[in-house]
């Protein structure tokens, strides 16, 4: 019979095997649309996600698993606490920022447009990343039994990927971006888990994002 210990190590490879299998798979489709089709980087980057999106489903199909054990149900518990928490970071890592000298550092490649990058950061990030990493990601090591581990280890994931859109930033706002987006997974994993559901994750990211949104439009170089 396997130890507590084997079965942990043993999920959390399968764990870290669909992300860097979705991970592949997403940042070919983005490499594509981008650089070989010479795409405005929008369309890259709404593909990028809807991959997410739709590998999630893939895998919960292959997983013989319901839709609703990706935390697709609606539920009011932890939304504002969740809500509350996520304002809080969001507030003091734009703070943090805001502080930071911007000679010499370098910037991220960011959608220009504003009301595209509104819908790319506010409505479809939120919904695909969060199924990814708190329904399938989290769903699958709370199915397992692993509560903790199902809190912590997609935090680490999703905090690392955003090394990928943010890696042209300067050590400093690139380290404050990773915190922020780690605080934030700890904060929507800890309510995905309490729920079961997925919409304090979804309000919490939503949150988080718009205070950074709101942030950059007001800023000097906005």
């Amino acid at each position: 019979m396997p130890s507590r210990f084997g079965e942990s190590l043993r999920d959390t490879c399968a764990v870290l095997g669909m992300f860097i299998l979705v991970l592949i798979i997403t940042s070919v489709v983005a490499w594509l649309f981008n650089a070989m089709l010479a795409l405005p980087i929008w369309i890259s980057s709404l593909a990028a996600q809807l991959m997410f999106f739709c590998a999630s489903l893939v895998l919960t199909w292959a997983l013989r698993k319901s839709w609703r054990w990706l935390g697709l149900f609606p539920s009011t518990r932890g939304l504002a606490k969740a809500s509350l928490a996520s304002i809080s970071v969001a507030t003091v890592i734009v703070s943090i920022i805001s502080l930071m000298p911007t000679e010499g550092q370098g910037q991220p490649e960011l959608v220009e447009d504003p009301l595209l990058l509104a819908i790319l950061t506010l409505l479809i990030a939120p919904l695909c990343e969060e199924t990814f990493f708190r329904g399938l990601l989290q769903g699958y090591m709370m199915d397992r039994g692993h509560r903790k581990l199902s809190i912590i280890w997609p935090a680490i994931l999703f905090s690392v990927i955003h090394v990928i859109p943010f890696g042209s930033a300067g050590l400093a706002l690139l380290s404050t971006i990773l915190m922020g987006a780690l605080f934030l997974s700890l904060i929507a994993g800890y309510f995905r888990a309490d729920s079961g559901s997925l919409s304090p994750a979804l309000l919490a990211h939503f949150l988080f994002n718009l205070v950074g949104y709101i942030a950059m439009l007001i800023s000097p170089g906005g």
